[in-house]
């Protein structure tokens, strides 16, 4: 790679391996830029057992920018390779329909197993067919990008470049373990941001850090190395198992704080929908049940207490106040409680599967129902 003079900005004249020559500026900006990435061979984990799709990733990269390649056949193979050297790997491309496992488990073992080294590993999750749901998935594990297949040259290196140098804060909460996926394109200044935000703690140095009591999502925070320009590999081995280790141990200890909240609101809801149900409930009793069910529903959902959340939800509308106090929205209401109790009872922390399913049928029916014969309040 040979350095030319430019004005605001570096260029270079790069040779690939395979002798390709192209120029590339890169404005001085902050973070870790062109120079940096291209300086050392990326170390990339191909899972595929599709040897023309593993041809076609290593041609690409290599016919661009030095990279070192490890192929795996099966999810066993990956997390072989990955457990091997903790420090091995810069990206990850998996196939979502692995022999012996789906990728999107895959990435999940990544990003919160106890035995994944590395978390904060950039994954790029590859199909050749990529429904809506499984996006949706892919996202849900953890997953930096989605690929389509079948891919060029063009798509693979753009894929590489930004997935390898970017690496977003990472969150550990009861709802998600990932890269961050909100994306804000407004400047953050560092004298703007507090430590602790609600539930919210931010971490700066993961090899140091008490998790606050009160905390439900834990974010490590990747903005002190963005500013002091911190090269590649610091990001890289900014996070390891060992630091993210207290916080999944807070997970199941918030599950059981959120529980013990939720089953105390539950109680409230259920004398106020008994009282409806007597016919001796009121506007004020209405109100009473809608803010308790706002409650329950930012802190299910928070915790990711999908059902909780889904229930308290759809409770909170039918509350607001839109509709007449009537023997069917009561029971209709009383519908939404007994659910949620169950679900309580049944310690349902995600969306329930077949428990689950059979919950929000039940719910459907009653809304069927009492929809057929709906007063708006005036």
């Amino acid at each position: 790679m040979r350095i030319i003079p430019g004005a605001g900005s570096f260029g270079a004249e790069c040779y690939g391996q395979t002798g390709r020559k192209y120029i590339a500026s890169e404005t001085v900006r902050g973070e870790f830029g062109f120079f940096e990435r291209m300086a050392a061979p990326l170390r990339i984990l191909v899972t595929d057992p599709d040897q023309v799709a593993r041809q076609l990733i290593m041609r690409s990269v290599q016919g661009w920018r030095p990279a070192d390649f490890t192929f795996a056949g099966t999810a066993a193979e990956a997390k072989a390779a990955l457990s091997a050297d903790e420090h091995a790997f810069d990206l990850m491309f998996v196939d979502a329909q692995l022999p012996d496992d789906s990728g999107v488990r895959l990435t999940r073992w990544v990003r919160a197993d106890d035995a994944s080294p590395r978390p904060n590993l950039p994954v790029v999750l590859m199909s050749s067919a990529f429904p809506q749901d499984s996006i949706k998935a892919a996202r849900h594990a953890g997953a930096h990008l989605v690929m389509q297949k079948p891919f060029n040259t063009s798509r693979v290196t753009q894929i590489v470049d930004e997935a390898a140098s970017a690496y977003p804060n990472f969150i550990v909460s009861p709802a998600y373990v990932g890269p961050d996926r909100r994306v804000s394109k407004r400047p953050i200044k560092i004298d703007q941001r507090s430590q602790r935000s609600g539930d919210t703690q931010i971490v700066d140095d993961p090899s140091s850090y008490t998790i606050d009591k009160d905390a439900v999502v834990v974010v490590f925070d990747y903005l002190k190395l963005r500013l002091s320009r911190a090269g590649p590999e610091v990001f890289r081995d900014y996070l390891l198992r060992s630091h993210l280790r207290p916080a999944m141990h807070n997970i199941p200890l918030v599950r059981e704080r959120v529980l013990a909240k939720v089953s105390e609101r539950h109680s409230a809801l259920k004398v106020e929908s008994d009282a409806l149900v007597r016919g001796g409930g009121t506007g004020d009793t209405l109100r009473r049940m809608n803010g308790t069910a706002l409650q329950i529903a930012n802190d299910t959902s928070t915790a990711g207490f999908t059902l909780m959340a889904a229930i308290s939800t759809s409770l909170h509308h039918y509350t607001s106040g839109a509709y007449e106090i009537s023997d069917r929205l009561s029971r209709f209401l009383l519908t939404h409680v007994t659910a949620l109790g169950s679900s309580i009872a049944h310690r349902i922390f995600d969306e329930g599967g077949n428990v689950g399913q059979s919950i929000i049928a039940t719910i459907g029916v009653a809304e069927a129902v009492f929809r057929r014969s709906t007063t708006k309040a005036v």
